[in-house]
């Protein structure tokens, strides 16, 4: 454009100085092409100057459609993402229904295996409780009633949670209440060991113990346990009956042990596994036997079901709204 007015500006000045005025003569061959100029120099320049500024605003308005297209594919992108993870949610939440649904009749499952009552007699009374560390627990608890009337009781803890863990229960009440009957605590925990092995289950093992009463006399045999804990009413005393072994189901599992001593009235005897003792607090300590012990030893004139009461409210005062952090079993035998 400048150009442009430069050019007409000559021109208009050469015309009134020199064909106007007469002050400058302008030779006919430079006065055409002056002429001409003249004439075409502002059109021209306009024309060069709209052409390049709707090139520029075309170039910006093809700029601002690609723009105008990313944007609008980049919110069907988002709102495809949005529809695919409300999707995927839906049935991920499905899923999860599913599987809660599972792992709820999984549970049911193992609990109908457990027994709903605990024996009663006229020389005994007896007690249990369990809370499991997730849906489907480890732990067991069983007994079996002789023909002589006398009780072998049967507390098991298998490694791990989950469904395999329900398995290694189902197995172990199987061999139980097989061989029960006619068979010696080391027979029942020799053929339950054999049949663990045999479902091939890698890592999975079961901690077992089992406790007959014959009169006055208690029989204790147990496969990596926690010791039983024996409150004797004529000394007052408690005393923790270990016997260490490997687990059933390991391969050098061995001969398992027993142990046998008196027992008399008013004796208290707690059978648990290793989530009691090792529950931990907040501050992630265990609770130990000490605690135990002190219940047993102040709450011993109580019922079976009153001790459990104890050690149940034992359990939720230690832990204090933490999680259990491993299924917690306690059964109490009372002599009376």
């Amino acid at each position: 454009m400048g150009l442009g007015q430069l050019l007409f500006s000559v021109y208009i000045l050469s015309w009134f100085f020199g064909a106007y005025l007469n002050w400058i003569t302008v030779p006919e061959p430079i006065w055409r092409p002056v002429f001409v100029m003249g004439l075409i120099s502002m059109p021209l320049s306009m024309s060069v100057f709209l052409a390049r500024r709707i090139t520029r605003t075309n170039r910006d308005l093809r700029e601002q459609l690609r723009r105008v297209d990313e944007l609008t594919e980049q919110k069907l992108a988002r709102e495809r993402q949005v529809v695919d993870e409300e999707i995927r949610n839906r049935r991920l939440a499905e899923e999860n229904e599913r599987k809660t649904h599972e792992l709820e009749e999984a549970r049911k499952l193992q609990f109908s295996m457990l027994p709903s009552t605990m024996p009663t007699s006229d020389h005994i009374e007896s007690a249990m409780a369990m809370n499991t560390a997730t849906e489907v627990g480890g732990d067991y608890v069983d007994y079996y009633i002789h023909g002589d009337k006398h009780i072998t009781f049967a507390i098991g803890d298998a490694t791990g949670h989950g469904l395999k863990a329900g398995v290694m229960v189902a197995t172990t009440k199987s061999h139980f209440q097989t061989h029960a009957l006619n068979g010696s605590h080391t027979d029942i925990l020799d053929h339950t060991s054999d049949g663990i092995r045999k479902l091939h289950l890698r890592g999975l093992y079961m901690c077992m113990g089992l406790f007959t009463l014959r009169e006055h006399t208690a029989t204790w045999t147990a496969a990596g346990i926690p010791p039983l804990v024996h409150y004797c009413a004529s000394s007052g005393e408690i005393t923790q009956r270990l016997i260490k072994g490997l687990p059933l189901g390991a391969r050098n599992n061995g001969h398992t042990e027993s142990i046998s001593f008196e027992v008399g009235t008013g004796d208290v005897i707690i059978m648990l596994t290793d989530g009691l003792p090792e529950l931990f607090n907040p501050q992630r300590e265990s609770l130990g036997y000490a605690e135990i012990e002190r219940i047993l030893r102040e709450h011993n004139a109580l019922t079976s079901h009153r001790i459990v009461d104890q050690l149940v409210e034992l359990a939720e005062r230690w832990r204090d709204g933490h999680p259990y952090n491993d299924d917690v079993t306690v059964v109490v035998i009372k002599i009376v």
